[in-house]
């Protein structure tokens, strides 16, 4: 019966119906069992509730649970794509900056004088960083759909934690091994200069610097602090700059974003308390953006006080990286959620969907005519109190993102509702089922990828300092035809990371934890797959296993393509403890989109898992699609 309410949707799906007509409950009786009138019809009007006094099933997630958890369009995963593509751009490719050498043997790269070289003028387009904010937006968004209830109690706590640091930590440590080694090979004790400089230039015929960190410790004491400083993710934090080389340049980003998971459960808990409240909602989150401009200010009136260049880099790298910092953005996602929400249940938005799709689709020319105008008058873009230099362009960029973020933030709202053009390509199945769910991979691999691309096609090693102390060198300078080269490296290397790596690589954390802490291997307690499947569920989502239904969607329950192969690691266990040889995998379960489609498949995962449905999507079709 499982079976056969499985293949009907499944059939239902390929025959093109709408998601949202696809009935989430099958209910199979016999024909003389329909309610009938007197003259022998059957009785259509009011079916549905004769049918709920009549058969009982398995209770689903109740209102209170579903209340935080908005119906939101797949374009609002497919726009992850986008700002990783984003991140790439501003780290890879030359343009026009640097004097590519005409022989390999020299090696060595000579910057552009972009005072008398004006087609250099186009890399100003990487200042205009709107992506940046947009990043811990989407990640309180998201965080926020997934989770259906106040996390208060301890057990509550341990959970959440659990889930999203195993969905994120194994491959950013992977990440952060690669570059260690590719830092090794360029830096070691043989070209170890011990003393720090602030400004200092690579050696000639080289690319990169290989120096004290600030406390001129040795070349071993400071590689162990810089490991320990990225194993524990606190490369943003201003106590790790004077310890800690940068060996990973943009994961600054994941510690950030582990902080704000960290202080998750007390962000959302104020708009879970006011989630039937809409001003409650509104001032929240304004409370949120005015908190945002206060750090604004604050930055400025800080620039005011610095008498040297040396105190101004220092603060400027502090102040950029410094997690509280960026918390306002992700609070900020979190209400808007809510407020998204809200507006759902009383069916709002549907009467100015159109025109928010406009709204939408004309943010999108801002920014692209934005991107464009930094290329084409990047100086005139800057205004003239900021000082015109390479710090002066960094803490310009810093400011205009969070200046102008609320605007990227309302364009993710008309994404989200996926009303217009910008919507609708970005829900394109391969970004929404390929790409988007491969984007923090991309932001992990990107730096260590094309760095070895770079060596393998000039033989030598690039990480060229900017003119102040920075965490990041200078762009990749490969040419501009070999940018979307690059690029693609990259995405098939993370689509590969993801889809085939990563759940290995929590399965083998998780089977390393339980170990640890005794974990019984082996239970005698007889259950059916179906309970076995709903109660490794609720121990992921924290959610009782008998408030799960057979036709329960995943997504209602926070699980996404990141925390699905937590997911999967845990039924596995589970139906290991109860000796059963079924086993799911990553790959196996990709479009599953309720516990009785993960039931199915594990049911028939010894014929070998052939029930393959590609990559599960983190989102609920919008029903205005």
């Amino acid at each position: 019966e499982t079976q056969f309410k499985t293949d009907l949707r499944r059939f239902l799906k390929t025959q093109g119906l709408a998601d949202f007509k696809i009935p989430k409950r099958v209910e199979i009786i016999q024909e003389d069992e329909l309610p009938k009138t007197r003259s022998g019809k059957h009785i259509r009007a009011g079916l549905a509730n004769i049918l709920d006094k009549t058969y009982s099933i398995a209770k689903p997630i109740d209102k209170e649970v579903r209340v935080t958890l908005p119906s939101f369009h797949s374009a609002a995963v497919g726009v992850q794509f986008v700002l990783a593509i984003a991140v790439m751009y501003v780290h890879i490719g030359n343009l026009n900056t640097w004097i590519v050498p005409s022989t390999q043997d020299s090696g060595k790269y000579e910057q552009l004088d972009q005072a008398n070289a004006k087609t250099s003028e186009w890399s100003n387009t990487r200042t205009w960083c709107f992506h940046t904010p947009l990043f811990f937006f989407v990640g309180g968004f998201l965080l926020a759909a997934g989770t259906n209830a106040p996390i208060s109690d301890k057990k509550g706590l341990q959970n959440f934690y659990k889930v999203r640091i195993l969905s994120l930590y194994p491959m950013y440590l992977i990440s952060v091994l690669l570059c260690t080694v590719i830092f090794i090979a360029q830096c070691n004790p043989r070209n170890y200069i011990p003393e720090f400089d602030r400004t200092r230039l690579p050696l000639e015929g080289e690319n990169f610097v290989c120096q004290a960190t600030p406390t001129e410790m040795n070349w071993t004491s400071t590689l162990f602090t810089s490991i320990t400083t990225y194993s524990l993710l606190l490369q943003s934090w201003p106590i790790a700059a004077p310890f800690s080389w940068f060996l990973s340049y943009y994961t600054w980003f994941s510690s950030v974003y582990i902080f704000c998971i960290f202080v998750f459960p007390w962000c959302h808990k104020p708009f879970f308390a006011g989630r039937n409240d809409r001003n409650t909602l509104y001032k929240l989150t304004i409370s949120w953006i005015f908190a945002n401009y206060i750090f604004i200010a604050a930055f400025s009136f800080g620039l005011t006080l610095m008498n040297d260049e040396a105190t101004l880099n220092w603060f400027v790298l502090t102040v950029y990286l410094f997690p509280p910092g960026w918390l306002p953005c992700f609070s900020i996602g979190i209400g808007v959620c809510f407020l998204l929400n809200d507006y759902h249940k009383l069916d709002q938005i549907n009467t100015h969907a159109f025109k928010l799709g406009m709204l939408t689709d004309g943010i999108s020319l801002f920014l692209l005519g934005g991107w464009v105008f930094y290329g084409i008058a990047g100086s005139l873009a800057r205004p003239s109190l900021i000082e015109e230099s390479e710090i002066g362009n960094r803490y310009w960029a810093a400011y205009v993102s969070r200046l102008l973020c609320p605007v990227g933030f309302l364009w993710f709202c008309g994404l989200a509702i996926g009303k217009g053009i910008t919507a609708k390509i970005l829900s394109q199945k391969i970004i929404v089922n390929w790409l988007a769910p491969s984007s923090y991979n991309v932001f992990l691999f990107h730096q260590p990828v094309s760095e070895l691309y770079f060596f393998a096609t000039r033989g030598i090693w690039w990480a060229h300092p900017k003119s102040f102390y920075w965490f990041s060198p200078y762009p990749i300078p490969v040419n501009t035809w070999e940018v979307p080269i690059v690029m693609t490296i990259v995405v098939f290397f993370s689509m590969v990371m993801h889809f085939y790596v990563n759940g290995v690589l929590i399965t083998t954390v998780t089977s390393c934890w339980s170990c640890f802490r005794g974990r019984k291997d082996v239970s005698h307690t007889v259950m059916s797959v179906a309970n076995i499947v709903k109660e490794a569920i609720g121990r992921v989502t924290h959610i009782d296993p008998s408030r799960l239904g057979d036709e329960t969607d995943l997504t209602e329950m926070g699980i996404s393509s990141m925390t699905l192969p937590v997911a999967v690691s845990e039924i596995n266990m589970a139906l290991k403890a109860h000796n059963s040889k079924l086993k799911l995998t990553a790959r196996s379960v990709r479009r599953a989109s309720s516990i009785d489609d993960l039931v199915s498949i594990a049911s028939n995962s010894r014929h070998g898992g052939k029930h393959d449905l590609g990559p599960i999507l983190p989102v609920q079709q919008n029903r205005n699609q």
